[in-house]
Formats: structure tokens, C-alpha cells, sequence
């Protein structure tokens, strides 16, 4: 199967003090492909950095480094295609708080991957290949007996 592009939504950051105001703004893109039984990302982006104070004016376009993330398909909670036509997006929730973590707008171990409108039909393949795995592998895989005791108590 292709590869599916994607692209991340992060909010920007701005910053006003006495003596700067600026703002930093991100753009990430991406790919995500289905590999061996787990869901492969890689992505990168670039940072845009425009700042102005009394030393002067500052733009400056920063590039972010290429960084991947490959999820098990047993820490995949829920793949699902929404948006309809318009605005087509990928959310993506895994069984962990911290599995997707290091992705660029992750939310309480929840992603959305924006889809561009000419690759809806091939996301909408690999979210039902996705779910058609999911429904074939053995109920529990790897995640911990029901009852089971946690390895270390907090104190």
C-alpha cells in the first residue's frame, strides 16, 4: 500500500515582552504507512520565526529535524476517517497516554493527521485494512491480564 501524506496542526507561540514581540509559527508534513503489523510515522517541518524589537527585524525560517514513530498495532486503541469531503482527517488514538507522545500535537494520547482531499480514498483503504487487522489479531495481544497487579505501587 502507498504511502498516506499527512499534515500536522500545531498552534504557534507568541511572545511579547518590553522589549520583543514575536511569534513562531509551525508547519509539519508527513507519511504513514501500514508495515508488519504496525502503523509507521515519519515527519518534519519547519519553524517560522518573525520577531521584532530595538535591535531590529528578524524573519527567519527554521528547518525542523525528520523524526518516526512506529505504533504496534496491539497499542492502537481506534483509527477512524472523518471530516467528510471538506476537511478529511485521520484520528488516531492509542492504548497509552505516552505512545504518541513525541508526535507534534498530541493530545492525552490522541492524534489527528489533516488528509489531502485527493488522498481520502487511499486513507479510507488503510483505515479499513487497519481495522481489518485489528479485528483478525487475538483478543488481548500483549496488554495485561484483567486483575493483574501492577508491577510497582507508588508511594
Amino acid at each position: 500500500m502507498e504511502p498516506l501524506p499527512f499534515a500536522l496542526r500545531v498552534p504557534g507561540k507568541d511572545t511579547l515582552t518590553l522589549t520583543l514581540i514575536g511569534t513562531t509559527r509551525f508547519r509539519f508534513r508527513g507519511l504513514l504507512r501500514l508495515v508488519a503489523g504496525a502503523l509507521e510515522l515519519e515527519w518534519t517541518g519547519t519553524a517560522r520565526v518573525d520577531e521584532v524589537g530595538f535591535a531590529g527585524i528578524r524573519a527567519e525560517r527554521l528547518a525542523l529535524p525528520l523524526e518516526s514513530l512506529t505504533l504496534a498495532l496491539n497499542e492502537l486503541r481506534t483509527i477512524t476517517l472523518r471530516g467528510g469531503w471538506l476537511r478529511p482527517h485521520l484520528d488516531i488514538a492509542a492504548t497509552t497516554l505516552g505512545a504518541l507522545r513525541m508526535v507534534p500535537g498530541e493530545e492525552a494520547g490522541t492524534i489527528r493527521l489533516w488528509i489531502a482531499r485527493r488522498d481520502r480514498r487511499l486513507a479510507s483503504q488503510l483505515v479499513a485494512e487497519v481495522n481489518q487487522q485489528l479485528a483478525l489479531a487475538p483478543a488481548g495481544g500483549d496488554t495485561p491480564q484483567a486483575g493483574a497487579l501492577p508491577v510497582a505501587t507508588p508511594r
